[in-house]
């Protein structure tokens, strides 16, 4: 499952994007090209004054690449959010072409920076908008890739789980390794899952879709068996089952302990499926309890510590996610 998270997207998002097409074509591997990449790299870091200087300097002393330095002080002015200035530069390059593309997504990426979600998932819809299917350069095919995890996240971030799911359907559209794909496809049956939560879409939908993924990934060995089995869990969860889900659990305990076990011998017990059995488990009980223990503020003493007892089985689960499994998605 996919950490829910209030963090925008790294500025390596927005200014990779665009320094991607300025130094990915080996044939324009130069001096200037190079500058032009360090410029876009210093806007990154947070020098923007530097930066400038460098783009100033790069036209000076070749003016024939006065067009490529459009880009860098574009992002520049992003990142000042002068954003009426960079859409007047912006305007200037024109959408059909790939620097135009990474640009529109650079302004995408600073408007989402900004809080201004409508304009950058405008941009973004505008970009996709040019592709019925993945693109065959693999250039090309990298900025795609990246403006489909970018978008995923903002969309999650802004708990548009559905719509998040979604953009992955991009990345999973593209010919990728079967590990890659199924930490994928469980990363997109996560959000289909919040987005059942939360209470979006069809729900039914959904769930199938859900399930459906969950499954898919259980053909790649004893450790995508355990993510499928938390998944599906999950599932049962947030589709009104406790019963089921506890059961499911406890009847792949084994195989989850094992798992544990092998990722803590070799140092990566935080990617491991048991910090999600926990998490289940303290979601669970802490539907189960909380109630009752609202219920009790104001009653006597008995009633109050019954509720206090309750209520440490949730906590009980949660503690073993901070002990163990800090560094997890969910620690």
């Amino acid at each position: 499952m996919i950490k829910r998270s209030n963090r925008r997207p790294a500025r390596a998002g927005i200014a990779g994007i665009a320094m991607l097409m300025l130094v990915s074509a080996p044939a324009g591997a130069d001096e200037a090209t190079d500058e032009l990449g360090f410029a876009s790299a210093l806007i990154e870091m947070g020098f923007p004054d530097l930066a400038g200087k460098v783009a100033d300097q790069v036209v000076e002393r070749w003016p024939d690449r006065a067009g490529e330095a459009r880009l860098v002080r574009a992002e520049l002015l992003m990142a000042r959010r002068k954003f009426a200035e960079a859409e007047e530069i912006v305007r200037s390059i024109p959408p059909v072409s790939e620097e135009g593309k990474a640009i529109r997504l650079a302004l995408a990426n600073y408007y989402y920076a900004a809080n201004e979600i409508d304009k950058a998932r405008g941009l973004y819809d505008d970009f996709f908008s040019e592709y019925d299917r993945p693109p065959s350069n693999e250039t090309v095919l990298r900025f795609y890739t990246e403006a489909a995890f970018v978008l995923a996240q903002m969309l999650e971030n802004s708990e548009q789980y559905e719509e998040a799911a979604e953009s992955l359907s991009r990345v999973l559209a593209t010919d990728l390794d079967g590990e890659r794909e199924r930490g994928l496809q469980a990363q997109q049956a996560a959000l289909y899952l919040q987005a059942v939560e939360a209470g979006q879409g069809k729900q039914a939908s959904l769930l199938k879709r859900a399930r459906a993924l969950a499954e898919t990934i259980q053909f790649g060995g004893p450790y995508w068996v355990a993510r499928s089995m938390i998944l599906l869990a999950e599932a049962d969860r947030v589709s009104g089952e406790p019963g089921e889900a506890l059961a499911r659990l406890e009847d792949n305990l084994v195989l989850i302990k094992q798992i544990d076990g092998s990722l803590k011998n070799a140092g990566l017990r935080d990617q491991s499926p048991k910090a999600h059995y926990h998490y289940i488990r303290g979601r669970i009980f802490e539907d189960e309890t909380l109630p009752a223990a609202t219920r009790a503020q104001g009653k006597d003493e008995a009633t109050r510590t019954a509720a206090r007892k309750g209520l440490g089985r949730p906590l009980n689960e949660y503690a073993r996610i901070l002990k163990y499994y800090a560094g997890s998605d969910l620690g």
